[in-house]
């Protein structure tokens, strides 16, 4: 005799929430400032769908940087572009999130009405990120890539093995990452205030080194 358990409301809830995330749109107002894209390295927008056409989302953003360049040239000033690639255990939100706030706090202003941040309000941004969350690369490590490719149909009945290897690495690390912690806190909190750090006895070799030949 079988039975199906129904789903409880909080369950079903948190799938329902579980996915409407994935699906969601990426609202940001600096399109012209971030390319987003996949795993495998394809562009989307933010709409989370395929760019077939690049030129679409480069344009914006080479227009951005032209203009950038421009006013800092008329300026006398030095164009500073930064790109700043990142994955770091952030969503695709979040990392929109991240660029809408440090493009903020570049564009503020003090009470005398100058750049409140002088030094970033110099450089102009791009951003490159990518879905790199926890729960992403967990499942991602344990189910999909294999060997470095994506490869489900050899991941998924291998998972069981890899999810064993995983937590037995974990458990047999325990005791060197405590030992190497332990070590590094002696040395920051007990070595340093009674031995010169390893570059100052170097530098003093190097000057003996250097009498003994002059």
């Amino acid at each position: 005799m079988r039975t199906t358990l129904p789903l409880r409301p909080p369950i079903l809830a948190l799938l329902l929430v579980t996915l409407a995330a994935g699906c969601a749109s990426l609202p940001s107002t600096h399109a012209d400032q971030f390319i987003i894209v996949r795993k495998d390295g394809i562009t989307i927008d933010t709409e989370r769908r395929e760019v077939t056409d690049f030129s679409r989302v480069w344009q914006p953003i080479r227009d951005r940087i032209s203009q950038y360049i421009g006013g800092a040239s008329g300026k006398g000033e030095r164009p500073r572009l930064i790109l700043h690639v990142h994955g770091g255990l952030n969503t695709y939100s979040g990392a929109l999130e991240r660029i809408d706030a440090m493009l903020a706090a570049q564009t503020a202003l003090d009470p005398a009405g100058q750049p409140a941040n002088k030094q970033l309000a110099q450089y102009h941004f791009l951003f490159l990120n990518w879905d790199s969350s926890l729960l992403t690369s967990v499942g991602d490590d344990l189910f999909t890539l294999r060997l470095g490719e994506e490869r489900p149909l050899l991941g998924i009945p291998s998972s069981p093995f890899i999810t064993g290897s995983r937590l037995a690495t974990s458990g047999l690390g325990a005791p060197q990452s405590l030992f190497s912690q332990l070590s590094n806190a002696n040395d920051a909190l007990v070595v340093r205030e009674s031995q010169p750090w390893g570059s100052v006895r170097c530098r003093k070799g190097l000057r003996a080194v250097a009498t003994m030949r002059g």
